[in-house]
C-alpha cells in the first residue's frame, strides 16, 4: 500500500526512550516476538488496519483493543496484536507476533 515502516524491533535504551517496556514485541531483548509500525493516520491507517484484519483473520471487533488474535503458523502458535486508534497509536498502525 505504499505506506512506510516506521519502527521494528527497539534496544533496551529506545524502549525506554518511547516510554514502552521489555514486554514490547519491538524489543529485541523478546526473541519470540516481532513488530512492526506503519506510519500512517486518518482514514489511510482506518484502510491499512482493516486490510491487515482481512489478511490474517484478525477479528474486527478486537481492532482498537489490546487483545490478541492467536493463529497458526507451520504447525506452531503465534499471538498477533494489531493497534490503531487506541492510546498511543494514532500516528501508526502495530502488527505485532508472537510465539505462544
Amino acid at each position: 500500500m505504499g505506506i512506510p515502516v516506521t519502527s521494528e524491533k527497539r534496544s533496551l535504551a529506545d524502549t525506554q526512550r518511547v516510554g514502552s517496556t521489555t514486554a514490547s514485541d519491538h524489543y529485541t531483548g523478546n526473541l519470540t516476538a516481532y513488530a512492526v509500525d506503519f506510519g500512517v493516520a486518518g482514514a489511510r491507517g482506518d484502510e491499512l488496519a482493516q486490510a491487515l484484519a482481512q489478511a490474517y483473520g484478525f477479528p474486527r471487533e478486537k481492532l482498537g483493543t489490546f487483545q490478541h488474535h492467536q493463529v497458526e503458523i507451520a504447525g506452531k502458535a503465534f499471538r498477533l496484536q494489531l493497534l490503531w486508534r487506541v492510546d498511543g497509536h494514532y500516528d501508526h498502525v502495530h502488527l505485532g507476533i508472537r510465539r505462544v
